[in-house]
């Protein structure tokens, strides 16, 4: 199956290693060195899955809005002619 969607097995992780590895990160005699990385890591992550929640997106996109007017645009109970209420 995992050929087939062209994905490569390289190993299996177990749950129980994964938090003994999260542990040994965080502990105090690591959490300086290894700590940062990690979380440096996992935002990088997190910011690639999630790219419209990243900070320089969220300031791109609130210039956009404003060049373009957007945010001048009436809320409906403003009585803005592009509303209408739903007949059904």
């Amino acid at each position: 199956m995992a050929e087939q969607l062209g994905h490569r097995i390289n190993g299996v992780i177990q749950e129980s290693q994964l938090i003994s590895w999260y542990q040994a990160a965080f502990s105090e005699q690591r959490a300086e060195s290894l700590g940062s990385r990690v979380l440096r890591h996992l935002r990088r992550e997190f910011d690639d899955e999630f790219p419209f929640c990243s900070s320089e997106y969220r300031a791109n996109f609130l210039e956009f809005y404003r060049e373009r007017g957007y945010d001048q645009i009436s809320r409906p109970e403003d009585g803005c002619v592009f509303y209408e209420d739903d007949p059904f």
